[in-house]
């Protein structure tokens, strides 16, 4: 059983060492100041197997580009104006229950959620070069722009930056595919959302 739900305050620890023990495995950037990784804004979703937090995903909803640059330390290009848009961030895995597909899922609960309130307008993430969820993303759509952090404070990447955003016009097709890839982690799994 996979459950997926909202964290609460109770979970505050087990979210940031999930982050902590998945981050120092990456290698897209490293980590230079793991404080960040304890901040938890806007909304946590986690899922969670017998008890265990196995993979949560940060989502916030940002109307401005002045809020987006300085939430993200990242430039944001001023033509960007799909406001408001859902930023979703450090997104995690457990490395024991990795390539399942479980980022996707919290990602089809996040789109299936928002997708319908008529004001969201964009969905956006700042990804690096080679995590393994680029080609995902090109599959539902998502745009990539090239950028650069506005400070190493941090973390220290070992590649490119990208915003990458789906536009409002390509949220069905985007829930579409996620659905389809998810079918194999149905099989497996029973899955329960919560809220």
């Amino acid at each position: 059983m996979l459950t997926i739900r909202e964290a609460n305050a109770c979970d505050h620890s087990s979210v940031t060492k999930l982050r902590v023990d998945g981050y120092l495995s990456s290698g897209e950037f490293k980590v230079l100041n793991h404080d960040f990784l304890s901040v938890q804004r806007g909304q946590v979703y986690l899922i969670e197997t017998e008890g265990k937090v196995i993979a949560s995903l940060q989502q916030e909803r940002i109307s401005s580009c002045e809020i987006f640059t300085g939430l993200t330390n990242t430039h944001i290009p001023e033509d960007f104006h799909y406001f408001e848009t859902i930023y979703h961030s450090k997104g995690v895995t457990d490395s024991a229950y990795r390539n399942l597909g479980l980022n996707s899922l919290l990602r089809f609960h996040s789109l299936s959620k928002y997708s319908q309130l008529q004001n969201i307008n964009s969905f956006a993430s700042i990804v690096y070069e080679k995590a393994p969820r680029l080609n995902t993303l090109k599959e539902m759509g998502y745009k990539f722009r090239q950028t650069h952090l506005k400070s190493t404070k941090y973390t220290s990447p070992t590649g490119k930056v990208f915003l990458t955003y789906l536009e409002r016009n390509q949220f069905k097709k985007a829930i579409k595919k996620l659905d389809s890839q998810l079918g194999s982690l149905h099989k497996k799994y029973q899955i329960e959302f919560i809220g």
